[in-house]
């Protein structure tokens, strides 16, 4: 009987250990498809960060060469190259999401940097000016979109400045409600 038993046993680790050996197998299989998946994702990225590198050194060459640079040479090129990054995003579900000056703070949407007085009850809680664009996926958002956001003080005395962003935002707000008739 003891003999029967030490058999089983010896048998019953056997089986333990080539299990071990499967699962062992089995994950090393799995983390080896994982890397590959990733490398799949993400290989298109870096192709298109390397074409985007290229551009850049080449533009740097360009400006080293010349005596002077025109500054609306330098702001068309980094115009352009923003345009590559939002490409970019855009083939791999990122989009860029822009808010109207005068439209109405969403917080879910959107954060709030700072505030800007307004004399006009009708723009508070308004965006007074983007700082920057926020992207989003179809499931969530990258980054959110940063704003400055009026907000109704009615002791305020509007300044100059506060003038033109209520005004900017009025113009925004009626070009806004002329798309919609």
């Amino acid at each position: 009987r003891i003999e029967q038993l030490a058999s089983l046993l010896d048998e019953a680790n056997v089986l333990s250990r080539e299990r071990e050996r499967i699962v062992d197998r089995l994950h090393q299989d799995n983390q080896q498809l994982r890397a590959g998946e990733i490398w799949q994702a993400v290989a298109p990225l870096f192709r298109d960060l390397i074409r985007l590198y290229d551009d850049l050194k080449q533009t740097g060459k360009r400006y080293a060469e010349r005596a002077e640079a025109d500054v609306k040479d330098v702001a068309a090129d980094f115009s352009s190259f923003c345009d590559a990054v939002e490409d970019m995003l855009y083939r791999h579900g990122v989009e860029r999401y822009e808010a109207q000056e005068g439209s109405p703070f969403n917080s879910k949407e959107q954060k709030a940097l700072g505030v800007v007085p307004t004399h006009n009850a009708g723009f508070d809680r308004a965006i007074a000016r983007v700082v920057r664009a926020g992207f989003r996926t179809d499931a969530k958002i990258v980054r959110i979109l940063e704003a400055e956001v009026f907000r109704f003080t009615p002791d305020a005395v509007p300044d100059e400045s506060t003038k033109a962003e209520d005004e900017r935002a009025v113009s925004a707000d009626q070009a806004t409600e002329e798309k919609g008739q």
